[in-house]
């Protein structure tokens, strides 16, 4: 049977049309801010200025994607520290500096990863003892993700008096883990309308996770009792798709355990999107379409293309009546379920200032805060179909194909899966370095020359690894997580000494699909230093 279109105000309208009109545009950076810091040797340090709710998500995010550096005295981190920080206060102090061992544990344990450094000061840029720290990451040759540590703006104070929860004192990890916790897209106060704060923009906080943060917390036994996470952040509202079909995908919740005067929205999905994409909290891939049995050719494609499309719209109905919801209430509010993610990012359309941003970014920011979000072709298409920016179907360019002069290329209205994964990367890459758009380009195209090279001399061992010692591949690929999660993704992985290793027995039609989804742009030119 055929899918219900549901009718909603924002269907096929731009960003500041969706539905009810926000309360307000966002007063503070969802993105770390930039800066340098001008180091005691002399040298100028990139650093990147990241909220407390920018570092609460990094640091409750599945994974172990984030490091966080106090930097503080060793008896204040044993009193209280954000769960999971070190101390090097031993090393600042040690004379003459970390040893060769020393300081490659540190690397080992900082390159590639968020570096989150925080203090006793506010203002992280002046404050000596993380001056301090960041000259030590400096002389060992750190190099984090986006080769920029990130200072916590307003220092570990204003960590603690908002996620409270997260802290802990000096061995009290084991007794007591981190809690499941939803990552925060809006935080408290994020509304203002010109140059005044709005006191109680709608939603007041916006979540995204697992219903299973805000089951109650049973006793836990001789430990200290650590709050549910939704109950410390005052959530009171939840906003959950649910597919009644989809029993794989559903989150198992025992619904006595909810808090006490939660509200509890549920917004169905049709039963067509069974195994089509992810859950927020529990992420898994996504199914592509089937083919309808008995058909071939053009016949077979144009099914193809309607069923893509009627998914496509049906995904894209469902996370708009989410997100509608959601922009009603008046309490912190949480979205769950599947395709949550895709509210999420409609929710972000609506309050970030200036133009309407593109899926691609949208779903950025949705994973930087939220790094288990996985996209698929329907995702990106259900996106564009709300935000009114979807690119016309593969048989439109048929039929144009079609019309003139030149022949038609092959298309399909489904992209393999790889391909997708593979734009959403470079995307990402290219949102991240917006401010630097060169280095982005020169490591999207040593990724493509990495891939090609391979397909060129399939039976060449030396091409299929990336020597982690070489400098060039250390600052165009290693520096970039996306661009060693494109590698990834062709099937490249990384071996005992670092480098990154392609298994004579992967299939070569991967890196083409790979390829395919790499698209380099002409890299502007480096004006002069």
């Amino acid at each position: 049977g055929s899918l219900p279109k549901r009718c909603l105000p924002w269907m096929g309208a731009c960003s500041s049309a969706l539905g009810l009109e926000p309360s307000g545009s966002l007063a503070e950076p969802l993105e770390p801010v930039p800066t340098q810091v001008t180091l005691d040797d002399g040298a100028v340090q990139k650093v990147g200025l990241a909220s407390a709710s920018l570092c609460y998500c990094l640091l409750s995010a599945p994974g172990d994607k984030a490091v966080f550096i106090d930097a503080r005295p060793k008896t204040d981190f044993a009193r209280s520290h954000p769960f999971g920080a070190w101390s090097l206060d031993a090393l600042l102090s040690k004379p003459g500096g970390p040893s060769d061992s020393e300081a490659s544990a540190l690397r080992s344990r900082c390159d590639l990863r968020w570096t989150v450094l925080f203090g006793a000061e506010s203002n992280p840029v002046k404050d000596t003892e993380v001056l301090k720290l960041l000259g030590l990451l400096n002389k060992c040759r750190v190099r984090p993700t986006t080769q920029q540590p990130l200072l916590l703006r307003g220092g570990v104070a204003a960590f603690e008096a908002r996620f409270g929860f997260c802290m802990r004192g000096a061995g009290e990890e084991q007794a007591q883990p981190l809690p499941l916790c939803p990552a925060e897209l809006l935080e408290p106060g994020w509304a203002v309308k010109g140059k005044e704060k709005i006191r109680r923009p709608k939603p007041p906080a916006l979540y995204l996770g697992s219903l299973s943060c805000c089951l109650q917390q049973g006793p836990a036994g001789k430990a200290k009792r650590t709050p549910a996470p939704a109950a410390a952040l005052g959530i009171a509202a939840v906003v959950r798709l649910v597919s009644s079909d989809d029993a794989g995908n559903e989150e198992k919740v025992d619904f006595e355990k909810l808090m006490r005067g939660l509200r509890l929205h549920q917004v169905p999905l049709p039963s067509q999107t069974l195994g089509s994409s992810s859950n927020a909290a529990d992420s898994r891939p996504a199914a592509q379409v089937a083919p309808p049995a008995g058909s071939t050719g053009e016949e077979q494609e144009a099914e193809e293309a309607a069923r893509f499309d009627q998914l496509a719209r049906a995904v894209g109905a469902a996370a708009g009546e989410a997100a509608a919801l959601v922009m009603q209430q008046t309490v912190p509010c949480l979205l769950c379920g599947p395709w949550s993610f895709l509210a999420a990012a409609l929710c972000l359309a609506k309050v970030l200032p200036g133009p309407t941003r593109s899926a691609e970014e949208l779903i950025a920011l949705v994973k930087q805060r939220w790094p288990a979000t996985e996209i698929d072709a329907v995702a990106l298409a259900a996106l564009g179909e709300v935000l009114g920016t979807r690119k016309a179907s593969s048989s439109s360019v048929r039929q144009a194909g079609a019309a003139s002069s030149q022949p038609a290329q092959p298309s399909c209205q489904v992209p393999p899966r790889t391909a997708t994964e593979a734009e959403i990367l470079c995307a990402q890459l290219r949102h991240r370095l917006r401010g630097d758009p060169r280095s982005g380009e020169v490591a999207l195209s040593t990724v493509r020359t990495a891939l090609e090279k391979v397909l060129g001399q399939p039976r060449e061992e030396r091409l299929r690894r990336l020597k982690a010692s070489n400098a060039r591949v250390q600052r165009e690929v290693m520096a970039h997580p996306e661009a060693v999660a494109l590698l990834n993704l062709a099937g490249f992985a990384s071996d005992s000494s670092g480098d990154l290793v392609l298994s004579t027995t992967a299939p070569l039609q991967t890196l083409r699909d790979v390829l395919a989804g790499v698209v380099v742009k002409v890299a502007p030119k480096k004006g002069k230093e």
